[in-house]
């Protein structure tokens, strides 16, 4: 599968996840080229509005992150079938991320986080083509 079929507008559906702790809304504008990527995300929650961007390459070199919590800079790869994504925080891995087409139409993100040492499934996301 071509890298640019995970390029859109893509909304979060709550009802078909499974996420510990799901925000209200959540938005994925994402651009994809043979070599280069750039995702600008909107997230609503009950203590408030984010927007987390970051531009970068397939090539498995760090990237900044602007506007995350939880991430300062992500890597990502492409193997012709998902993204994976691997986010820092002061140099240690604290993110891991699968993003996978379930078809045309539906954007899958398989999460987890790493804390104190310890490996922790925050679940998937499913997003649908906007």
């Amino acid at each position: 599968m071509p890298v640019e079929a995970f390029s859109g507008l893509w909304s979060f559906d709550r009802n078909a996840s499974e996420l510990k702790s799901p925000p209200m809304e959540w938005r994925q504008t994402i651009q994809t080229s043979d070599s280069r990527v750039s995702v600008r995300e909107e997230i609503i929650r009950e203590s408030g509005h984010s927007v987390v961007e970051v531009s970068g390459a397939f090539d498995g070199g760090f990237y900044c992150v602007e506007g995350s919590p939880l991430v300062e800079e992500i890597a990502y790869t492409f193997n012709g079938e998902f993204i994976q994504g691997t986010g820092r925080k002061q140099g240690a891995v604290v993110l891991s991320e699968v993003v996978s087409l379930l078809d045309s139409d539906t954007l899958n993100i398989a999460m987890t986080i790493f804390l104190n040492g310890k490996e922790l499934l925050l679940g998937n996301a499913v997003f649908r083509r906007a």
